[in-house]
């Protein structure tokens, strides 16, 4: 009876393990969509700072337009390097969850092998028991 129990919890821990590989694989799917949605913003903000480099090339006449334009860019570049930051960031929490994953994944072949032998362990000690259990009859 407790062989029993112990197998259903080590069956119980490989399904809450299945289910934090899971929720690991969506987060890997989420960051990559972060990564992809902070490259399509960072291109959009150079493709925004490339067109009003060419209004400002074509409208420098008045200083005060150019030094908001400047500001504009400024903020533009601002924005751009923190996006960097946070793809930069991103790509760290992927390669940890990549690396949690690894290490789940190498835990959970452990237990399943530590599963089987304990299972092979149990079916040889019932082949044994039962003729002592005959012989005692």
């Amino acid at each position: 009876m407790l062989r029993r129990w112990g197998l259903r919890n080590v069956i119980n821990n490989l399904k809450a393990e299945v289910e934090k590989l899971k929720k690991q694989d969506a987060e890997i799917k989420k960051l990559k969509k972060e990564k992809a949605d902070a490259k399509v913003a960072r291109d959009e903000a150079r493709s925004h700072r490339e067109k009003s480099e060419q209004r400002e090339v074509h409208t420098c006449a008045a200083p005060a337009l150019r030094d908001k334009k400047i500001e504009e860019l400024i903020a533009l570049l601002s924005e751009q390097e923190q996006r960097k930051a946070e793809v930069e960031s991103a790509k760290k929490d992927l390669e940890l969850a990549r690396t949690e994953k690894a290490e789940s994944s190498r835990r959970l072949a452990e237990t399943s092998e530590k599963l089987e032998t304990s299972e092979a362990a149990r079916t040889t000690t019932d082949s044994e028991l039962e003729p002592l259990k005959s012989d005692m009859l």
